[in-house]
């Protein structure tokens, strides 16, 4: 998870993911799973998807670089997707309760 600047002003939430081995995960469907178990606020409004995350030589994320390259062609964007979060109801799709 890192903060990628929100044009409201301050910063929205991004979730870079790493699915090695071709591996993939639905952006709706995990949208869905964190409106029902987090506050609307932490839920991300970005997510990127990567076969791997950069690392340092001690294996460490580099969050830094993922913030510079901020959203990229390939994220996925929740809002541009009509899905808004209100509470804990899930619009523009149908309601997470």
């Amino acid at each position: 998870m890192i903060g990628v600047p929100s044009p409201h002003g301050d910063q929205d939430v991004m979730a870079v993911i790493a699915c090695p081995d071709g591996g993939s995960l639905s952006p709706e469907a995990l949208t869905a799973f964190l409106a029902q178990r987090c506050a609307h606020f932490m839920v991300p409004r970005f997510f990127r998807f990567m076969p791997g995350l950069p690392k340092t030589s001690t294996n460490k994320v580099l969050k830094e670089q993922l913030r510079r390259e901020g959203v990229t062609a390939d994220t996925w964007d929740r809002e541009a997707k009509g899905l808004r979060l209100r509470g804990q109801v899930l619009t523009g799709s149908t309601p997470v309760r």
